[in-house]
């Protein structure tokens, strides 16, 4: 649960969201009618509540229903160079996007990190913006 993560120490994701110093607010924390007015009913059972800003609090405004296909574009970077889908191995930049679950695209390897981030930045608007779209029209409103 997301008061679990943030407050239980012994919760199995504890060190990346509560020993991060990720919190729930303190309203939310006492009140779920107040997270429900917040946030609203969860829209489908292929939704779960995810922060915009990863490393945000759970509180109003840095919280959504997302699909899984939206929380997995919506992690924290793993890459040593700081952006998301690009990683630099002896000075080269071997930049990827992930295009349904568990599918990735490689899109090239580039000579500086500029030339990686526009490729990715450019299929993140082919791949994405129309899996969002499509997403869109399947999701009812909340």
């Amino acid at each position: 649960s997301m008061i679990g993560r943030c407050t239980n120490k012994k919760h199995k994701n504890f060190s990346t969201y509560g020993g991060r110093g990720i919190s729930v607010c303190e309203e939310w924390a006492a009140s779920y009618e107040a997270f429900l007015r917040d946030v609203g009913p969860r829209p489908s059972r292929a939704h779960s509540i995810d922060r915009i800003d990863t490393n945000g609090n759970y509180e109003p405004g840095n919280v959504r229903w997302a699909t899984p296909q939206q929380q997995a574009r919506n992690r924290r970077s793993s890459s040593k160079c700081g952006i998301a889908g690009i990683v630099e191995r002896g000075g080269r930049f071997y930049a990827q996007i992930g295009h349904e679950l568990g599918k990735h695209i490689y899109l090239g390897t580039f000579g500086n990190i500029f030339d990686a981030a526009c490729a990715r930045k450019s299929a993140e608007l082919t791949y994405w913006a129309s899996s969002e779209e499509h997403a869109a029209k399947r999701t009812p409103n909340p």
